[in-house]
């Protein structure tokens, strides 16, 4: 979710060519870049089974995006685990430009 309270959505991209994939966080990210969002407050990531959480990359990626007690969500795809931790907590010394 955006400043604006817009929802974006992603879903990974697979492809043969490892590593040339992209994470369905990236996908959702740059939905929201290219709809003029700048600003991600929320994130939820849903897939998998148990606690799941956005990989280093996309870590990095939200963090560029967002400020430090951004909310990310994590929910099992069957419902049966449901986290939540700050950016901050995710990643507790994100590079940022111009920091």
């Amino acid at each position: 979710m955006d400043g604006d309270g817009r929802i974006f959505a992603g879903c990974n991209m697979e492809n043969a060519s490892f590593p040339l994939g992209t994470c369905a966080e990236a996908v959702a990210l740059g939905a929201m870049v290219a709809a003029g969002g700048r600003t991600c407050t929320h994130v939820l990531v849903i897939g998998g089974t148990g606690e799941l959480t956005p990989c280093g990359g996309c870590r990095q990626r939200i963090a560029e995006l967002c400020e430090a007690d951004c909310i990310v969500y994590s929910l099992a795809a069957d419902g049966s685990a449901l986290s939540e931790w700050t950016m901050g907590e995710l990643l507790p010394h994100a590079f940022k430009l111009g920091t």
